[in-house]
């Protein structure tokens, strides 16, 4: 099941309109394995964007990937 992960919420100005829109992980798959939940993402080649998110990911919600 792919479950998107929040990162950085959404952004707005004064008058409520969104200036700068969230970023979210989308993990490819979430399950549960010996009782601990993984995530677990299929990677051909990790680019800028992804080893960030993987960060992100880490720091926020304190969820190491699983790379396969």
């Amino acid at each position: 099941e792919q479950v998107p992960f929040l990162l950085v919420p959404k952004a707005t100005d004064a008058a409520g309109k969104v200036v700068e829109r969230a970023a979210t992980y989308v993990a490819d798959f979430s399950y549960v394995e010996n009782g601990q939940r993984v995530i677990e993402d299929c990677k051909g080649m990790r680019t800028g964007i992804y080893i960030l998110k993987r960060k992100l990911m880490l720091m926020i919600h304190n969820i190491r990937i699983k790379e396969t």
